[in-house]
């Protein structure tokens, strides 16, 4: 068995959630990035069955932008709008320390698990790609606010709403 550690400084993991409900427009579907994460994948001798646990701390979980037809804008949201919605999400909706991930594969292209957060959590099946160039493994998996515990999220007066499914998209290179 090889064990071998996430590289965070390599490695990238955004969420990406959608407004939507009556005044949708007006709100603005965002891309989070988690930092300060942490991870191991376990490699069994024959390369196919594997496990892997991934550690997100929620202070590490910080706005980088907007999403507009897929890409980021980071200049749309002000320095004072970034902390509000970044403080909005560390201390209002996630409520605790951590969001833990726990996976494992029979192949070496797809895997299942669980999602733990602080209020609930939710079994995932992913599929996998391998970057042959750097080893990194890139994917997404979505995700239900309500089953991971977190309160509806709605706008001023409930004039929007955040979509209770979410996207997670990763990059991990590992070493």
């Amino acid at each position: 068995m090889t064990t071998r550690r996430v590289n965070p400084d390599e490695s990238t993991v955004v969420v990406r959630t959608r407004a939507e409900g009556l005044m949708s427009r007006l709100a603005h579907d965002l891309e989070l990035r988690a930092g300060q994460f942490e991870g191991q994948v376990r490699l069994e001798d024959d390369e196919q069955n594997w496990s892997a646990s991934l550690r997100f701390p929620i202070v590490g979980l910080t706005v980088v932008g907007v999403l507009r037809a897929g890409a980021v804008d980071e200049g749309v949201l002000s320095a004072r709008e970034h902390a509000q919605i970044t403080d909005k999400v560390q201390n209002d909706i996630l409520l605790g320390p951590e969001v833990l991930v726990r996976v494992n594969g029979k192949t070496r292209d797809a895997g299942q698990g669980v999602v733990r957060a602080p209020r609930g959590q939710q079994r995932i099946r992913f599929d996998l790609k391998h970057d042959e160039q750097d080893g990194a493994l890139t994917g997404q998996i979505e995700l239900s606010l309500e089953r991971l515990g977190v309160a509806p999220i709605r706008g001023p007066l409930g004039a929007f709403r955040v979509a209770d499914e979410i996207v997670v998209q990763f990059r991990l290179v590992l070493r």
